[in-house]
């Protein structure tokens, strides 16, 4: 499988740190942590040395595209949605959000709140991922 991966290198003082990200997905999927001595002996192109810390994850996403759009639903019409919105948002999107469909549940913006009429309604955004064409 192909992807369009990026690949980041980040050094510092302990040593250094290597991120490879698929930009289709939108994920970054593997985390390499190297001491400082790792480190030199990768600068200095030994081959198979050995890594502090390896992380592995997301890989049911990699070579896959992520969509997203915005989502908006009603959260309710009481005087307690007002005062508890985002704890009653954070309930509610689980409810309705489409199928196969994951939500951003921070709800944190200014504009993630809004009512139409009497009704409060909630807005965020929803991604998946789906097979690269």
């Amino acid at each position: 499988m192909k992807i369009n991966a990026k690949l980041t290198l980040l050094f510092d003082r302990d040593g250094m740190k290597i991120e490879i990200h698929d930009d289709d997905a939108a994920i970054q999927f593997v985390s390499l942590r190297l001491n400082s001595k790792q480190t030199c002996q990768v600068m200095s192109r030994l081959a198979f040395t050995d890594v502090a810390k390896a992380e592995v994850y997301g890989l049911d996403r990699v070579g896959m595209r992520m969509e997203h759009k915005p989502f908006k639903f009603e959260v309710g019409l009481s005087d307690d949605v007002w005062n508890n919105q985002r704890a009653i948002a954070k309930e509610k999107i689980k409810q309705v959000c489409p199928d196969g469909w994951e939500a951003d549940t921070n709800f944190s913006f200014r504009d993630s709140f809004f009512s139409e009429g009497d009704v409060r309604w909630a807005r965020t955004n929803i991604r998946r991922w789906v097979p690269i064409e």
